[in-house]
C-alpha cells in the first residue's frame, strides 16, 4: 500500500468530517489500525478540526440566562411563543453558511498540503536518483581516464594472455611500462574460481616461471590490477591454485597463457 497515495486521496479528511459512508469507515478504520502512519496523520486532522471549532465557538455570556429570565413577561399571553424576526432568521443562515464555508476551506487545505506534501516527497526523491546517477557517471569517468592513462601510455607493451583447453574463452592482457617500470593486469574473461581458490600470475624468465602474486577478479569494467614489474620477462600464465598462493605453478590447472 503506498501511504503517500493514500493520506493525498483526501479520505482520511472526509473520515474525520464524518462525510465517507459504512464501508469506506470500515476500511480506514482497517487501515488506520495496520499502518501507524495513518493512525498519526488522522490523529493529526482530528486536533486541527478540533483546535479549528475551539477558535471559533464562544461561551455564552455568564449573565445570558439572568438577562433571559428578566424579560419573560408575567402574563401568560406572553409565554406563548412567537416567530423571530426575520433579521435574525437571515443572521443565522449567514453564520451558517459561513461556518461551511470556513470548514470547507480548511478541508481544501489540508487536501492541497496533502498534495504538496506528496509532490515534494517525488520530487525529491527524482533529485536523490539524479545525484546518485551524477555520482556514478562521475566515478565512471574518473576510472576511464585513469585507465586511458595507463593503458594508452605510448611507453606501454600490451602482451595477451589467451585461454588454453581448460578455459579456452578466457582472456586477459599484462601492460608493461618499460620506462617507467610498472606493470598491470587486465583480466577480460576469467570464470569465477571455486570456493578455496585463487588465480596466480606468473611471468617466465629464461624458462622458469617467476611468481607475480594471487589476484581477484575485478566486477567494474575497465579496472586494472596492478602487479609486481619483471623485468627480462618471456611470457607471462595464470594457474588457479589454492588461496593464498603456491610457490610453483600448478601445471594442469594453467588457464592463460600469453608470449611478449
Amino acid at each position: 500500500m503506498n501511504i503517500g497515495e493514500y493520506i493525498a486521496s483526501g479520505i482520511l479528511e472526509q473520515y474525520a468530517l464524518g462525510l465517507t459512508s459504512e464501508e469506506e469507515s470500515k476500511e480506514v478504520e482497517k487501515h488506520t489500525r495496520q499502518y501507524p502512519e495513518l493512525l498519526a496523520e488522522l490523529h493529526t486532522l482530528q486536533d486541527a478540526l478540533l483546535k479549528y471549532n475551539a477558535a471559533f465557538s464562544h461561551p455564552p455570556p455568564h449573565d445570558l440566562e439572568q438577562k433571559i429570565l428578566n424579560n419573560i413577561p408575567e402574563s401568560p399571553k406572553a409565554l406563548s411563543p412567537s416567530p423571530a424576526p426575520d433579521k435574525y432568521k437571515r443572521s443565522a443562515s449567514m453564520v451558517s453558511i459561513a461556518l461551511l464555508l470556513a470548514l470547507a476551506t480548511l478541508v481544501y487545505l489540508f487536501l492541497q498540503n496533502r498534495k504538496n506534501r506528496v509532490a515534494l516527497a517525488n520530487v525529491n526523491a527524482q533529485l536523490e536518483q539524479l545525484r546518485s546517477d551524477c555520482e556514478k557517471i562521475r566515478d565512471n569517468n574518473t576510472k576511464m581516464t585513469q585507465y586511458i592513462a595507463a593503458v594508452g601510455n605510448a611507453g606501454n607493451e600490451p602482451v595477451v594472455m589467451k585461454g588454453l583447453e581448460i578455459a579456452p574463452n578466457a582472456l586477459a592482457i599484462v601492460h608493461l611500462n618499460q620506462e617507467d617500470k610498472l606493470a598491470y593486469i587486465e583480466v577480460k574473461y576469467l570464470p569465477p574460481p571455486p570456493a578455496g581458490k585463487q588465480y596466480q600470475l606468473w611471468a617466465i624468465v629464461n624458462g622458469k616461471p617467476t611468481d607475480m602474486g594471487v589476484f581477484t577478479l575485478e566486477t567494474e569494467e575497465n579496472k586494472l590490477k596492478t602487479v609486481p614489474f619483471i623485468a627480462q620477462a618471456q611470457a607471462f600464465a595464470v594457474t588457479l591454485e589454492d588461496e593464498g598462493g603456491s610457490p610453483v605453478p600448478t601445471l594442469d590447472q594453467m588457464y592463460l597463457l600469453g608470449n611478449v
